[in-house]
């Protein structure tokens, strides 16, 4: 193992998020249910492969809206036990050695894959075909590229019958391009109007969510949650529905074809004071911009007072959000995270609850929560990548 040292090995470790709000005179609460051993011990084991992924984005750098600006030869990446395996287009050493030596001392994780068509390509192919399809009246609920392999998937709200119909369209209109199609709910936010129980609440435009994490905005104590529902720019948050104000929402972030859905609250009270843990639980030592394929993932159900650890399924997924089934208009959402919901829990009222990896003992904040979805049968979380949020200049309060 090359054992040259790497300005971004502590990228993992850069920044730290905090997700509750506390009272002054905090009062201790029993431990949550944890995600298993095994769960944790696997996570460690992708260690190095996330560091190495991080290190590689962080070199490539971001357009103004966030995203990575990825090399041509770039096809895609994921998690493959402890290795980064990164799909390229270009299957040369000098390729590869401009991977290697960007992930500097964590080169040795990296493993490569042919691939046929760069990630720009389909990703920009993606949008394309969404687009015609929207204006063709298609019922799409998402889009986004499968990186492990190497095609466009699209998802659209109908029957096996119309499904075949839509992929037909787009076969003789798009010649050549790969895509898959799939039978995919519209996204389901979850947030609800002033149920019980903990959390935050819109006094505004009445709705209970979850708070993320803490941090600063503008030089003001911030924390942040989710934007979607009615909520807006200036409204009041409080505790609970008739509890005491935080604060007021002075950035908002869910609208038609903008990146994310979330929400920054200035906290404009001494009664309150930010912190770095996460339900007393554990505390958050770094962030993690982008999540790979793969990777072990933990969200916090604040519903269902516990952590559940998942693997992520797709990145920069644009999704077509519903308030509710019932609802007949959706939002277009770009940019979301998409993980697979094996085993945990999620309900009503979770949505701006915190995303994170397990590091040991520590989190590495990861994202706020947006909804849930089905596809082909599997239920799915979707969260909005730190990336995003951070792009606002929201800092996240770290420890010292």
């Amino acid at each position: 193992m090359r054992h040259r040292m790497s300005k971004f090995a502590s990228v993992f470790t850069i920044v730290l998020f905090c997700s509750l709000v506390l009272a002054s005179g905090r009062v201790e609460s029993e431990p949550l249910p944890s995600v298993s051993k095994e769960f944790i011990q696997q996570s460690d084991c992708q260690k190095n492969a996330v560091i190495a992924q991080e290190a590689l984005i962080t070199s490539w750098g971001y357009d103004q809206e966030g995203d990575t600006l990825y090399p041509e030869s770039f096809a895609g990446f994921w998690i493959e036990g402890n290795l980064l395996a990164i799909g390229i287009t270009e299957y040369t050493e000098d390729v590869m050695d401009s991977y290697r030596d960007l992930s500097g001392s964590y080169c040795d994780y990296l493993k490569f894959v042919e691939m046929k068509y760069s990630y720009n390509y389909l990703y920009n192919e993606s949008h394309i075909i969404g687009a015609y399809l929207i204006e063709q009246g298609a019922p799409v609920s998402q889009h986004y590229v499968d990186e492990k392999e190497n095609t466009i998937v699209v998802g659209l709200a109908c029957d096996e019958e119309e499904l075949i119909r839509w992929k037909q369209v787009i076969e003789n209109e798009f010649k050549g391009i790969p895509v898959t199609f799939a039978a995919a709910s519209y996204i389901q936010m979850l947030t609800t109007n002033l149920i019980g129980g903990t959390g935050l609440y819109n006094s505004t435009h009445p709705a209970a969510m979850t708070l993320s994490c803490c941090g600063t905005y503008n030089g003001n104590n911030a924390i942040l949650t989710c934007g979607h529902y009615t909520q807006a720019y200036g409204d009041q948050i409080k505790t609970s529905s008739s509890g005491s104000v935080i604060g007021t929402v002075v950035k908002h972030r869910f609208s038609n074809d903008l990146k994310g859905d979330f929400e920054i609250v200035s906290v404009n009270t001494s009664l309150f004071n930010i912190t770095r843990s996460m339900a007393y639980y554990r505390t958050y030592n770094g962030y993690l911009s982008d999540p790979l394929v793969g990777v072990n993932i933990c969200y916090y159900s604040r519903m269902n007072s516990g952590e559940y650890g998942e693997t992520v399924h797709a990145r920069n997924i644009d999704v077509y959000a519903k308030e509710n089934p019932q609802s007949t208009t959706t939002v277009h959402v770009l940019g979301l995270t998409e993980i697979t919901l094996s085993s945990g829990n999620i309900t009503q009222g979770d949505s701006g609850g915190p995303v994170y990896r397990v590091d040991n003992s520590y989190a590495v904040y990861c994202g706020v929560i947006h909804g849930i979805g089905v596809r082909n049968g599997n239920v799915y979380v979707y969260f909005t990548p730190c990336k995003h949020i951070t792009l606002t200049g929201f800092i996240p309060y770290v420890n010292d």
